[in-house]
């Protein structure tokens, strides 16, 4: 049973018997892994406080051909997410980028680009005040990364009626050209949120089989109109 190393971010944890965890990370050298944290529960265990969404971490793991389910032997968070933690808004806007990676990948497709894009995203989320903008900007590098790249003017599958204008456009456009660490999005208001947000809602159920809102997606939603 070979002994494997990676980087990655992870994406969700579920429980696994009374002490265990299962982890599923998007890494850079094997793409999307679920591994076993044995004991992961336990207070007392080595794992404890680095198998958490959204944290970059490096990884020692036993790897067997034809099995679901790697056993992870030793874990080391790679960043702080100190600046996401202290913020609901950014904690959703993290939920949500792993949630969407988690939608559209499958087991074991490597892509690079793809893995930079998250953890980029995730890297300027801790780093910088903006928040939602961030994941807009996410969305639309992950569609175009996939093969669903974004024509504002004509979109596919979108309606009249759910197709951006005025300053939701403005934003998108701005986005669509601002690299991730020169962002400088301006205050918008709830309905332009709104506007914005619904457009990708449906851009990914029309584009994406079995494609629905993410619970990380809604609970952006519900902080953004609360505020």
């Amino acid at each position: 049973m070979p002994i494997q190393k990676a980087e990655g971010v992870i994406l969700r944890r579920i429980k696994y018997s009374e002490t265990s965890l299962i982890v599923t990370l998007y890494t850079k050298e094997y793409g999307k892994i679920a591994l076993i944290a044995k004991g992961a529960r336990n207070p007392k265990s080595k794992f404890v406080g680095s198998l958490e969404p959204a944290a970059y971490v490096s990884i020692v793991y036993y790897h067997k051909e034809g099995r679901d389910l790697q056993m992870l032997s030793e874990v080391d968070s790679m960043r702080s997410n100190s600046s996401i933690i202290k913020s609901l808004r950014k904690v959703a806007v993290a939920f949500a980028m792993v949630n969407l990676i988690d939608s559209v990948v499958t087991e074991s497709e490597s892509n690079e680009d793809l893995f930079d894009l998250l953890n980029e995203s995730l890297l300027v989320l801790n780093e910088s005040e903006t928040d939602i903008p961030i994941l807009w900007h996410f969305e639309i590098n992950l569609l175009r990364l996939i093969g669903f790249e974004i024509d504002a003017d004509n979109p596919e599958g979108m309606g009249g009626g759910e197709r951006l204008k005025g300053e939701a456009l403005q934003i998108f456009r701005q986005l669509e050209e601002s690299d991730l660490n020169e962002l400088n999005v301006e205050q918008f208001t709830r309905g332009t949120f709104k506007k914005i947000n619904r457009f990708f809602e449906k851009y990914f159920e029309y584009h994406i089989e079995g494609m629905k809102q993410t619970k990380a997606l809604s609970f952006v939603n519900e902080l953004v109109h609360k505020n």
